[in-house]
C-alpha cells in the first residue's frame, strides 16, 4: 500500500489530490475523493486518507466519500445503460 500511495504522490493528476484529501475543507475532500473513486474505491480512499493525514477521519469525511462513491457509480451505471441502448438502437 505504501507503495501505491508514493506512486499517487508523485503522479501530476494524483499528486494534487492527495493534497487535497489532507487538507483542505469538506468540499475539497469530496472533490479529491470523486477523482480518486475513479481510480479505486471508498474503502481505499478512506485508508489512503487515514495514512496520509495520521490521524481519524472524521464523520464529515466518510459522508463526502460515501457520496462521491455514489456519484462515480451513477456516472457508471450511465454510461453502461448508454452504451447499451446505444448498441440495441444501431443493430
Amino acid at each position: 500500500m505504501r507503495r501505491e500511495i508514493d506512486k499517487w504522490r508523485s503522479g501530476r493528476v494524483m499528486g494534487h489530490v492527495t493534497g487535497w484529501i489532507t487538507g483542505g475543507n469538506g468540499i475539497v475532500y469530496g472533490i479529491a475523493s470523486l477523482i480518486a473513486m475513479f481510480v479505486t474505491d471508498a474503502v481505499v480512499v478512506v485508508t489512503v486518507a487515514r495514512m496520509l493525514s495520521g490521524q481519524r477521519l472524521g464523520q464529515g469525511r466518510v459522508l463526502w466519500t460515501r457520496l462521491a462513491g455514489a456519484t462515480a457509480f451513477t456516472i457508471y451505471a450511465a454510461i453502461g445503460i448508454y452504451g447499451i441502448l446505444g448498441v440495441e438502437q444501431a443493430t
